[in-house]
């Protein structure tokens, strides 16, 4: 039975799991991490899984509440992953980390393994473990963050994969996909975003770091705005400066999305979350006919038209979890959504991403 390999099983904390991948990455191998809001505890993570474990270790450590480490157990299958697979840069080795209200999952797998273990610890963990979502302004105010320190020098955007609105009623859709190499600084990039009114999925970056006496550094990788974080060289500055600050901001937006629900009763007051576009995107019933579209590509929900012109009125259920919510079309600059009877955060985030992707980015407002 494969076991993780001999590389990763001295991993005791998070400071030797960084090293560990560290060692591996470089040529077509990167160490990746995903970042997800999380109500998960010690206690979660101690018990058996749902999803089938050939070795599961829990290990504790300040400021971390715990750090899991497992790989898929053969027999299972695990969706397909290579169990047998020929070298340690292949194994699909997870290691599972609660930090600051988010819990990150970190791997050398390749890119197609990687999102297949996402996706099913999101599917095993849902909703207490919600996807995590980015927007253009957060994924800049990360790289901002970074690009700040006084340690920092030599920020450059390598490139950048983003999309930017055209006419809804083309026969295409309502925006277009591009994706650019480039050599920009972080100003420059923003600017560009702003003047196509894109709104980023992945940039790549790199920079110097100064390590004190050890010298300077290059850190290289990417962010996307599902908070997926890859690092090619320098992890451990990656996992500092770029994945936890994007921890901090999910937490964050965690907080906003939290305890809207209705109550089965409908007891509790609404709490109705918009998206403003600040200009009237919903001039023509065309735009409103898109994003019908789009959310009915929402997986593992189900969609009910109540009105659709002069103004929009759809329900969307959540069959992962149930939730449920109405959303509304009545001011042609805003999408406003209500939370149902039942709404957990991470439907509620599932939702707003998939919206903020897939449709047209805008300003989350919380209406409380």
């Amino acid at each position: 039975m494969a076991l993780i390999p001999e590389r990763f099983r001295d991993v005791h904390d998070v400071s030797s799991m960084l090293g560990a991948l560290d060692a591996v990455v470089g040529g077509r191998t990167s160490a990746r991490f995903a970042v997800m809001p999380a109500d998960l505890d010690q206690a979660a993570l101690s018990t058996d899984r749902t999803w089938h474990w050939d070795e599961w270790r829990v290990l504790l450590g300040d400021p971390y509440l715990a750090l899991a480490v497992g790989r898929p157990e053969s027999d299972q299958g695990a969706a397909g992953l290579p169990l047998d697979a020929p070298s340690v840069h292949d194994a699909p080795v997870l290691f599972v980390t609660i930090y600051g209200g988010c819990c990150i999952l970190s791997s050398a797998a390749g890119s197609g393994v990687f999102r297949r273990l996402h996706q099913t610890f999101l599917r095993e963990e849902y909703p207490s473990v919600g996807r995590g979502f980015l927007d253009t302004s957060m994924v800049f105010e990360v790289l901002e963050g970074v690009a700040a320190d006084n340690c920092c020098s030599g920020f450059v955007v390598r490139g950048c994969s983003y999309r930017a609105p055209i006419d809804a009623a083309a026969e295409d859709g309502a925006w277009e996909s591009d994706r650019k190499w480039t050599q920009r600084t972080l100003e420059n990039a923003s600017l560009y975003l702003a003047e196509t009114k894109g709104w980023v999925r992945r940039i790549g970056f790199s920079f110097d770091w100064d390590e004190g006496e050890a010298g300077f550094c290059e850190a290289a990788g990417s962010l996307g705005r599902d908070a997926v974080v890859t690092a090619t060289s320098a992890v451990p500055v990656v996992w500092e400066q770029v994945v936890l600050r994007s921890a901090a901001i999910l937490s964050q937006e965690k907080e906003t999305l939290q305890g809207r629900d209705r109550g089965n009763s409908y007891e509790f007051p609404l709490r109705p979350l918009k998206i403003r576009y600040g200009e009237p995107v919903f001039r023509d019933v065309a735009a409103a006919k898109f994003l019908v579209r789009q959310l009915r590509k929402l997986p593992d929900s189900s969609l009910s038209v109540y009105h659709g012109n002069p103004y929009l009125h759809v329900s969307l259920v959540d069959h992962l979890d149930g939730s449920s919510f109405a959303v509304w079309v009545v001011d042609a600059e805003e999408i406003t959504i209500l939370p149902g009877a039942r709404a957990s955060a991470s439907a509620f985030g599932r939702l707003i991403g998939h919206v903020l992707d897939q449709f047209r980015e805008g300003e989350l407002i919380a209406h409380d």
